[in-house]
């Protein structure tokens, strides 16, 4: 059944699946599974030049610091910005959509990502996002993939989602026999590089004209060297929420 899974998510997205979709134990006696897939193939609308992709410091806590690869540009009227005492906010745009933008939230502090998560409520994300405007903008942000696997019945569990994981559960709508969710299953692979947002192992080359323009005076500089949360929105809807800590 899950390799059925695959193959029709294959299919529909036109990319390869397998060894990628989450993997769970299904029994005899079961009824039906569902399946929620997202998936963005995106190119920046202002890609990054990979010639200017470096290894530097990224400081993961008080007490490490790694090499990440640091992709930067010197943007002219290309990024989104705003800030405000707590967190510095870049807005990317992606060219599939002019609505379509990666959001990177970045602590003033080093190591205070958590507990600005803690005060990030949906209105403060969303009113941060509302006030970014197109600035001239030096940027340095990682070159990044995230792969986790989430087994979602316990936090749902604790949001208050009890019966629907017991004996209890009732589906009408869906069918007329007693059924209830044994698993519910969240795998996320993402990728960030300097042509945008790809499926893990696949490859587009973008070749880059961008001119090397020197700053004069001082400017504005969005340093991503310490974690960050970034989300992907359209419009006013927040479609994927992530945390990097390198």
């Amino acid at each position: 059944m899950i390799d059925i899974a695959r193959d029709y998510m294959a299919d529909v997205l036109q990319f390869d699946c397998k060894n990628r979709s989450a993997t769970a134990t299904v029994g005899f006696y079961w009824h039906f599974m569902l399946v929620d897939s997202f998936y963005l193939n995106a190119a920046w609308h202002y890609p990054f030049d990979e010639r200017r992709t470096t290894a530097k410091d990224f400081y993961v806590n008080e007490h490490t610091v790694t090499q990440v690869e640091m992709m930067s540009m010197w943007a002219f009227d290309k990024f989104k910005y705003t800030e405000d005492a707590d967190v510095q906010v870049l807005g990317l745009p992606y060219q599939v959509d002019s609505n379509l933008f990666l959001y990177i939230f970045l602590p003033r502090e080093k190591f205070a990502l958590r507990s600005v998560v803690r005060e990030l409520t949906g209105r403060r994300l969303l009113f941060l996002i509302a006030r970014c405007k197109i600035v001239d903008i030096e940027v340095e942000i990682p070159r990044f993939s995230i792969e986790n696997h989430f087994e979602l019945n316990l936090p749902l569990a604790n949001l208050g989602i009890v019966e629907a994981f017991t004996s209890r559960a009732d589906f009408p709508a869906i069918s007329l026999q007693k059924m209830h969710v044994s698993t519910l299953i969240q795998k996320t692979q993402f990728e960030i590089n300097e042509k945008g947002s790809y499926p893990i192992n696949s490859t587009h080359e973008i070749i880059s004209d961008e001119l090397t323009v020197l700053w004069q005076g001082g400017h504005i500089k969005f340093i991503a060297n310490h974690p960050f949360m970034f989300v992907i929105t359209k419009i006013d809807q927040m479609i994927l929420i992530g945390h990097y800590f390198s």
